[in-house]
């Protein structure tokens, strides 16, 4: 067995030693101005790179073909859109790397800036995991009431406990940054590929002497002895779910385990992340997720109530297929089945949850175009009172539904416009979720949700192909069938209005 294993292991470590094998070769070669070798062997090579974008090889082919066009300005014209349409979902700095590469090609008309592919990432690329900027104790309010309207699993929580959830938080910020090579090494070495009982025990060790574990075909779940929560109820949950993500989007899944770390108690979900990931957080999340060492941790209040882990785990699995897919699809299809139930049919279907009562009191001038293009809106001063008032009177309304949310009201009113002014001035990125998510449930009532991923899928595969690249609008647009995005947003606008 341990032979196996350490053949399974070594398979791995080679596969990615050969990409960066090949990776050195086409590199060499750009430095070279072998540009025709570099377009050659790079497009085919990027082919085998499904879900694991390498941004300096997209920029040494997309330059390599600029450099050997006459004229010149043609690639590049198309090459500057493709820029800020496709791109944008890398790292700012990674981002204005490229772009300045560009212009000195295209606008100077010189030769390229070889040092660039030696500042881009050279490693398969993993968008930073994005947090909502909001405090979570307001984030509880929602949480709890949507607790309250399935099956009243609050009502479980003694007061104490559910008071412990609303302490007072820092605000959420998003401090993850790129990992360095030498830390993505060490997650990935601390995979565990099934079955390896020295490394099943490592892992329930070092979260803690006092764990359980189980595992089913595809997950390894540690937790405390002491949870209520069944690990071996959650691996039976998401072997459903993950069949259902791999059989409906083809996702790819790993030889090792899914490993997940459910954590007994909320207030210890950013110490764990911190601890296992050694991640900086200045909030509390409800789940995390690291691609590398697939894994996550989070924090359940029902076994049978797994939708964080639902959320965590297409963040785990959507980069199998995509190089780089728009945040918005990313985020919204994680949030779309974090409320989500199976049909008779055995689909899981995304169903409505706090983000649509979120969508529908905050009238922003915020639209779909706007998400797609990863624009930011602030609050003016009147807007800001006015949205506070709205959430006010909700947050007041739905505490008449349970005497223990009646008590938490009463404790924590006077911290209302304060948490308020927090969470409404950070750049809306909860609304930003919400639309995501709204936009994806919409696709999903219109039966063309499929047909979207399939189409940003196909997008994503032809962006080095000159002369054939469909913009995002063209994409969205054909997918939902209208004319314009003031059509589509029209049609969104109703559909919300009639739930």
């Amino acid at each position: 067995m341990r032979l196996l294993l350490f053949i399974i292991s070594t398979i791995f470590i080679s596969q990615i030693a050969n990409s960066q094998n090949k990776l050195d070769v086409i590199k060499l070669k750009w430095k070279q101005k072998k540009y025709d070798e570099v377009i050659s062997l790079g497009t085919p090579f990027r082919e085998t790179l499904q879900g694991k974008a390498i941004p300096a090889l997209d920029y040494m082919i997309l330059s390599s073909i600029c450099v050997t066009s006459t004229p010149r300005s043609v690639p590049c014209t198309e090459i500057q859109g493709i820029l800020k349409d496709y791109y944008i979902g890398l790292s700012n700095s990674d981002y204005k790397l490229m772009e300045s590469g560009f212009e000195q090609i295209c606008q100077q008309n010189s030769e390229p800036n070889f040092a660039i592919s030696d500042k881009l990432p050279l490693r398969q690329y993993a968008h930073p995991q994005r947090i909502s900027t909001t405090t979570s104790k307001f984030k509880t309010y929602f949480l709890i009431s949507e607790g309250l309207k399935k099956n009243g699993v609050f009502q479980k929580i003694n007061y104490n406990e559910v008071r412990n959830i609303v302490e007072t938080l820092a605000v959420e910020k998003d401090s993850l940054q790129r990992l360095n090579d030498k830390l993505i090494d060490t997650y990935i070495k601390r995979r565990i590929a099934k079955n390896d009982a020295s490394k099943i025990k490592k892992a329930v060790s070092t979260f803690g002497p006092n764990s359980k574990y189980w595992t089913s075909e595809n997950f390894l779940v540690i937790t405390s002895k002491n949870n209520k929560i069944n690990p071996k109820v959650v691996c039976l949950n998401m072997e459903n779910v993950l069949s259902f993500f791999r059989n409906t989007y083809d996702l790819s899944i790993t030889e090792d385990y899914i490993t997940i770390y459910l954590v007994q108690d909320y207030k210890n979900v950013r110490n764990n992340i911190q601890r296992l990931y050694s991640t900086k957080l200045s909030f509390n999340p409800l789940g995390f997720s690291n691609f590398y060492d697939n894994s996550m941790v989070g924090w359940l209040y029902d076994d049978a109530m797994v939708g964080t882990l639902k959320h965590e785990l297409i963040h785990l699995l959507i980069r199998s297929r995509f190089n780089f897919i728009p945040e918005w699809f990313e985020e919204g299809l994680a949030s779309l089945y974090e409320e989500s139930r199976f049909d008779a049919s055995d689909n899981l279907l995304g169903k409505e949850n706090w983000r649509g009562i979120l969508l529908k009191e905050t009238p922003l001038n915020y639209k779909l175009s706007d998400l797609f293009a990863n624009k930011d809106v602030n609050f003016d001063t009147k807007e800001l009172k006015s949205l506070k008032d709205e959430y006010k009177k909700e947050i007041k309304q739905m505490s008449y539904r349970d005497q223990n949310l009646s008590w938490i009201y009463k404790d924590h009113y006077q911290e209302l416009d304060e948490v308020l002014n927090i969470f409404l001035s950070n750049r809306v990125a909860l609304y930003k979720d919400a639309l995501s998510r709204y936009f994806l449930l919409y696709l999903q009532d219109k039966g063309k949700l499929k047909k979207m991923y399939q189409a940003l899928i196909q997008r994503d595969r032809s962006v080095i192909n000159i002369g054939h690249y469909q913009t995002l609008e063209f994409v969205i647009l054909t997918v939902c069938e209208k004319t314009s995005m003031n059509d589509l947003q029209g049609d969104f606008s109703n559909w919300l209005n009639n739930l």
